[in-house]
């Protein structure tokens, strides 16, 4: 497998003479985007491997503990800061960011929802826009609104499985602070907003 950790395909000449040398031409461009894609795909899954390995270790602590969720998630995230760094070397030019955009989409949004989920249990509030793109930017990442609520959307069910296992742990404040949490996140979204975005999935 060739290297596509360059720019821009660059096209070699068309002979105006030979109208049957387009062919090659266009082989060469559709089979460098499609190694680029792949790689991208491969690179997306593993962001999301890691993504779900934090989450998991995220059930395991509790809420407001600081220096248990340093010790559990810095070498995890400084890894996922890694692979985005990857991702960037392997789109190139940043028109390439839009072109691969649903490859990259679902590594992504596993990452949002595991840096939402750490947000919460650090914090008790929710990650805001302003806080992800801040966060993604070091690793070259921009964050579009709609890639943030795909993100958030994911979180609910995280939440509901935290509280259910600090309910069995008799931590009934932290199951009721989760409710009252999730209950002003989704009032907060109107109803139609999420016929839009399950409609376009």
């Amino acid at each position: 497998m060739t290297s596509v950790a360059n720019a821009l395909v660059v096209l070699p000449a068309i002979d105006a003479s030979d109208p049957w040398s387009i062919f090659p031409v266009a082989k060469h461009f559709i089979d460098a985007r499609w190694e680029r894609r792949e790689v991208l795909i491969k690179q997306s899954r593993e962001i999301t491997r890691d993504s779900k390995k934090l989450i998991v270790a995220l059930h395991r602590l509790q809420m407001f503990d600081t220096a248990g969720l340093a010790a559990a998630t810095d070498k995890p995230l400084a890894r996922i800061a890694q692979l985005c760094a990857t991702v960037n070397t392997t789109i190139g030019h940043p028109v390439n960011k839009e072109r691969f955009y649903r490859d990259l989409r679902p590594g992504m949004e596993e990452l949002i929802e595991a840096l939402s989920f750490r947000h919460y249990l650090q914090t008790g509030k929710l990650l805001s826009y302003e806080e992800t793109v801040s966060a993604l930017a070091a690793s070259g990442h921009s964050v579009t609104p709609e890639l943030y609520i795909l993100g958030l959307m994911d979180l609910g069910g995280e939440l509901m499985r935290y509280a259910t296992s600090q309910a069995t742990n008799r931590a009934v404040g932290i199951v009721f602070a989760v409710c009252h949490f999730m209950q002003q996140f989704f009032h907060g979204i109107p109803f139609p907003f999420f016929v839009c975005m399950y409609v376009r999935e």
